[in-house]
């Protein structure tokens, strides 16, 4: 039996192949793989903040001032321009309107407005409205109040004046009080020991009594 033997490669054979195939030492460098650059993001834009209404502050809102003032014997009240009423003094009969016996600062009477007038006698209080009626409250012990109700009684909260319509000025003495009507005549109420009400009787009258008729020119 024959065997052939290849032939054994030459010496530096090996090295030869092994250098061509890894391209030698002086090789050029392989060509850098180009990587793609990553995008950049744009600026967002800038937002505008929504547009605001200007809001005007509110308006201060202003104490009443007063309108008038008038006084009593022990007591004094103001009218202030949003029509109500506030009296401060000596408060024995109820003068002032309140609870307490009496107020060295303003208190204001709860539940009376819409009054234009003030009369005050000497411990009660008369306030006339912007309809022509009149309340009164304090001392009763004439017939002051002009309630009609019996001699002797005090009150702390304004009470309408008995069957009174109509007036437009009002006036007060110690223990009376008086009012003019829109139609010209005249209504006393209250102390007549003298003659006050004009009308030739001296009794005390607890609601409002006719006075002198006007004379016809």
């Amino acid at each position: 039996m024959s065997t052939s033997r290849a032939a054994a490669p030459l010496p530096g054979t090996l090295m030869l192949v092994l250098i061509t195939a890894c391209g030698g030492p002086n090789a050029p460098a392989p060509a850098p793989t180009p990587v793609a650059a990553a995008p950049i993001a744009a600026a967002p834009e800038p937002v505008s903040p929504p547009p605001t209404t200007a809001v005007s502050p509110p308006a201060p809102t202003l104490p009443p001032v007063v309108r008038a003032i008038a006084a009593g014997s022990s007591h004094t009240c103001l009218l202030l321009s949003d029509t109500s009423v506030r009296c401060w003094g000596m408060n024995d009969e109820g003068q002032l309107g309140i609870a307490a016996p009496q107020a060295a600062t303003p208190a204001t009477i709860k539940g009376l407005t819409g009054v234009v007038e003030l009369a005050l006698g000497d411990n009660f209080s008369c306030a006339r409205r912007s309809d022509g009626t009149v309340e009164c409250w304090g001392s009763d012990s004439m017939g002051q109040l002009g309630t009609g109700s019996t001699l002797g009684a005090t009150r702390a909260t304004p009470a309408a004046v008995q069957g009174l319509a109509g007036a437009t000025q009002i006036d007060a003495g110690d223990w009376h009080a008086a009012a003019l009507l829109g139609d010209g005549s005249l209504r006393f109420w209250g102390r007549n020991n003298v003659g006050q009400f004009g009308d030739g009787s001296e009794v005390d009258r607890p609601a409002p009594t006719p006075g002198p008729r006007r004379s016809r020119a």
